[in-house]
């Protein structure tokens, strides 16, 4: 029996998988990434066009309710979708929110405006969404 053959064999089965496994795990952050890059796109029209947020339940009583403008909203959008970007591209059960998040999440008014304005509008249920509420019932309920 020729060992080395069969070792060589091996070691290029295995090589294979591997670049198989690494190609379709490519292909799924790109997917996301596009994905979220279009979405971004798109609302990044928010806030030069702030009516537009009325599609999302948004009007301007409800800003005026809570003290905000549609540009505040927008810049927590953006910001907490850059989270959720982060979040599907590491892909673990039970996200964990970064320093930076933890920081943005004390201030009372983004809290506000994550509870009242952005969840349940223009950010849906999702692993980085449930990690800020998570954090917002731990520390502040």
């Amino acid at each position: 029996m020729d060992w080395v053959a069969i070792i060589s064999a091996l070691i290029a089965f295995f090589s294979a998988l591997a670049s198989i496994k690494f190609y379709l795990a490519n292909k799924k952050i790109t997917w996301i990434t596009n994905n979220y890059n279009h979405l971004i796109d798109a609302e990044k029209n928010l806030k030069d066009y702030p009516a537009l947020l009325r599609f999302h339940g948004i009007e301007n009583d409800l800003l005026s309710k809570y003290n905000t403008t549609a540009e505040e909203v927008v810049y927590l959008l953006l910001s907490f979708r850059a989270g959720q970007l982060h979040s599907r591209i590491k892909g673990v059960k039970n996200y964990g929110l970064s320093k930076y998040r933890v920081q943005m999440l004390d201030v009372p008014k983004v809290r506000e405006i994550w509870k009242n304005i952005l969840y349940g509008r223009l950010i849906l249920s999702s692993k980085f969404a449930r990690a800020v509420n998570n954090y917002i019932n731990e520390k502040y309920s």
